[in-house]
């Protein structure tokens, strides 16, 4: 039983993930009904159809999740789970190319059907600042990006001692 009295839901995280991606597509499919034919929004009056960037909740600087996006997921984030799909690594770069390579990077891995990504972005140790890893929630959190990321975390301190971030990205529309 869950602390509500309900019995545990079966599948586990990925099963969690995908209800509540089904429940995000419902609310996305009722608004669009709801919108008049010509109206800002409609499919009519714009092609692409493009959503309205999705508001993050940022639990702290390294941290953070879309609203629709329960809390337990990014605590199993943080845990390292699931294992990420692909990797980028940003060592090297300044920041301009570096946000030019994760919108690029991760529009493919979320075209590619990848639920999870490790960013590497190294600690700072070198250059004497953390710029790309203070920078890259601000990158997931805003703009194109919003609309595929679910949440992010840093990595798991003992496994690549702090300088990469974690990724989940949502299904594309075509898998889910």
């Amino acid at each position: 039983m869950t602390p509500g009295g309900d019995p545990p839901k079966p599948g586990g995280f990925e099963a969690e993930l995908r209800r509540q991606e089904e429940r995000s597509e419902r609310a996305a499919d009722t608004a669009e009904d709801a919108a008049e034919p010509g109206a800002p929004g409609s499919a009519e009056a714009s092609a692409p159809l493009r959503l309205p960037p999705r508001r993050f909740v940022r639990e702290d600087e390294g941290r953070g999740r879309a609203e629709d996006v329960p809390a337990k997921v990014l605590r199993q984030l943080r845990r390292g789970q699931p294992e990420p799909d692909g990797e980028l690594d940003l060592h090297g770069l300044d920041a301009r190319a570096a946000e030019e390579q994760v919108a690029s990077y991760l529009l493919d891995a979320h075209h590619a059907g990848k639920r999870c990504v490790r960013v590497v972005h190294g600690r700072g140790r070198h250059s004497g600042r953390a710029v790309l890893r203070s920078a890259l929630p601000d990158w997931l959190s805003q703009r194109e990006l919003a609309g595929i990321v679910q949440a992010f975390a840093r990595s798991p301190v003992e496994r690549d001692g702090g300088g990469s971030t974690l990724v989940l990205l949502r299904r594309p529309a075509r898998l889910r």
